[in-house]
């Protein structure tokens, strides 16, 4: 679904509607948009997809509901925020959203994550699962105040000489991530001239150095994860 003013927009009143497995990109608008001006939008599901947009963010919540999942996505590059609940969405109870790739996303602050509400101060804490925000570390994660977030970190480890593997972990048990969907990281050996692009699957990846150009001391591996 690219080029368009808008990927999907839900309005009105429904419900029980799953999003997933698409390529929503290069729209003017909003990747996924869900508005009914505060009033009950039940059981949406966004998984798996691919989301990436011109003008807003990539997705939009503007509706109240008993479940909201949105799991499993990759968000990337949007003009506004990656997720933004606006003030239609629940002052209380809790979303699922988890194992979303959100990165490079440039709406307030820089915010990949934005929620909010007409009474600031009073609204609840958002308590939501692990996601991936392209660092390791919490104070670089960019989401709204009020917001509980579990990391997801990648590792980068010599599995045997020259072999190395990435791996998207939890950031507190280092428990594997397996739900994230599949996507590119770029493996570099020392300098930008030597580099692999290496595809992430079920949580790892595998970058072959076998045959590279290594110093006699003093080799570097890292990783970029490109826009």
């Amino acid at each position: 679904m690219t080029n368009n003013d808008e990927g999907i927009i839900s309005t009105g009143n429904t419900n029980n509607t799953e999003i997933s497995y698409n390529n929503i990109s290069n729209n003017n608008g909003f990747g996924v948009y869900f508005n009914n001006n505060g009033e009950l939008q039940d059981n949406i599901k966004v998984l798996y997809n691919y989301i990436e947009n011109q003008g807003q963010s990539g997705i939009y919540i503007n509706s109240s509901y008993n479940i909201l999942g949105i799991i499993s996505n990759m968000i990337t590059n949007n003009n506004k925020n990656g997720i933004y609940m606006d003030s239609g969405t629940n002052t209380s109870g809790q979303p699922t959203i988890e194992y979303n790739y959100l990165l490079y996303n440039t709406g307030f602050n820089e915010f990949q994550i934005q929620r909010v509400q007409i009474d600031d101060n009073n609204r609840a804490v958002l308590v939501i699962g692990y996601n991936f925000y392209g660092t390791n570390d919490r104070s670089g994660v960019r989401v709204c105040s009020k917001t509980t977030t579990g990391i997801i970190l990648a590792e980068l480890s010599e599995i045997s000489k020259g072999m190395f593997q990435v791996a998207y972990k939890t950031n507190d048990t280092k428990q594997l991530i397996t739900e994230m969907i599949p996507n590119y990281v770029k493996v570099y050996l020392n300098n930008n001239s030597q580099y692999q692009y290496v595809l992430v699957k079920n949580g790892t990846g595998i970058a072959d150095f076998r045959e590279y150009n290594y110093s006699s001391t003093g080799n570097e591996i890292y990783t970029y994860f490109f826009k």
